[in-house]
């Protein structure tokens, strides 16, 4: 019996541990764990399932249970949800929340270190670290259309560093911040670099076969070779985490899965949006990330004007919203995206467009939520 209590003495300690904070509290601790039953709901709890008349029971901010007994557990609050559907909340792995007007000096990152690469262009050692909270207005607007966990980087350059995942809806950086180092990004525009290399297209890919070459040269050094090089050690350490390329035109699908296939170098694709016209040049295997951001209904009532617009720019309007399906039918696996579109209002608007123009309702909810939780490897927490 003596040692029965010794040893419950013992879990009870570390479970104490395991619940230290390492920010300290500015007040009087409130240990307890608020629970929270939502009744009576249209629960979602995969993008194929679906129950009726369920109970959702949240916990300390996690998801414990969806049943359909109906029973609320004792000292829960009970919210009545009859009538109202819920969904998993959205995850957007490519996200443009913090994009802003581009105001640091031209070949410096915004923490105004020189870059370790002989190309400002080249930069994978960075991580952004975004500033929290975030813009209470922005962040408003993203949780009223449905996201609640967002990847965010930073845009400038060929190799662009590492993203950093968050938490919407959490003002504290150790409640904000998922995953740091989440995923490592690539383009083919070189940004603010005031480098004259590259100037063009083909020389931005003469650059990242060097840069991977070297690389690979690095590596078989067990001492960081004749110099230590952040730039290709970050390549190396990197190897593991999901790649993301932006493309800046559709055939360039075709540059990303040649590099992919020389290196062994798995890359997510962020799609153009007019990949439907080179499916043909597209593997079966690729992966695209979708903004859906669609034109604008063009204004043909004034005969001179209407002339100015091309039959290329009226068939894209009308076509736009089929990528997804197209891409679906080829056997890509897609994500969606709000990346570059203006608000919430208009991300839902485009969302039922693209479930209209073929995308079931459950293949959109899981571009939303499950894919985008695969790629970057949080599915046991998210999605």
């Amino acid at each position: 019996m003596k040692n029965w209590i010794i040893i419950c003495f013992v879990l009870s300690s570390l479970q104490g541990l395991k619940s230290q904070e390492t920010f300290p509290i500015n007040g009087v601790s409130d240990p307890r764990q608020a629970s929270h039953a939502f009744t009576n709901a249209t629960v979602y709890v995969s993008a194929d399932v679906r129950m009726e008349k369920a109970t959702l029971l949240v916990q300390d901010g996690k998801v414990v249970s969806v049943t359909t007994s109906g029973k609320v557990p004792i000292n829960a609050i009970e919210q009545d949800c009859s009538g109202k559907t819920i969904y998993p909340s959205f995850i957007d792995i490519y996200s443009g929340l913090n994009v802003e007007k581009k105001t640091q000096k031209k070949g410096k990152m915004p923490d105004s270190k020189p870059a370790a690469n002989w190309n400002p262009a080249i930069h994978p050692e960075y991580n952004y670290e975004p500033t929290v909270p975030l813009n209470k207005k922005k962040e408003q607007d993203w949780l009223k259309s449905g996201f609640g966990v967002l990847n965010l980087h930073h845009r400038d350059g060929i190799m662009r560093g590492s993203s950093t995942l968050l938490f919407l809806g959490q003002s504290k950086p150790n409640e904000a911040v998922l995953k740091s180092r989440a995923t490592q990004h690539y383009s083919f525009s070189k940004g603010t670099s005031p480098n004259d290399y590259p100037s063009s297209h083909i020389g931005a890919i003469a650059l990242i076969r060097q840069t991977l070459y070297d690389a690979q040269w690095y590596s078989s050094f067990s001492d960081n070779g004749p110099e230590y090089n952040p730039s290709l050690d970050a390549i190396n350490k990197t190897l593991n985490e999901p790649q993301i390329f932006e493309l800046n035109h559709a055939l360039s699908a075709r540059n990303v899965q040649d590099i992919s296939s020389e290196f062994d170098r798995p890359f997510f694709m962020v799609a153009t949006g007019n990949e439907y016209l080179v499916l043909d040049e597209l593997k079966q295997s690729a992966t695209f990330i979708l903004p859906l951001s669609y034109p604008k209904a063009l204004d043909v009532k004034d005969p001179y004007l209407a002339r100015m617009v091309s039959l290329a720019e009226l068939k894209h309007w009308e076509a736009a919203p089929f990528n997804a399906y197209f891409l679906s039918e080829n056997g890509n696996s897609i994500c969606f995206s709000r990346d570059t579109v203006a608000s919430g209002k208009e991300f839902l608007s485009n969302l039922r467009k693209t479930i209209e123009s073929g995308v079931s309702h459950a293949n959109a909810l899981r571009a939303l939520t499950e894919t985008p939780a695969s790629l970057l490897g949080i599915s046991a927490k998210c999605g």
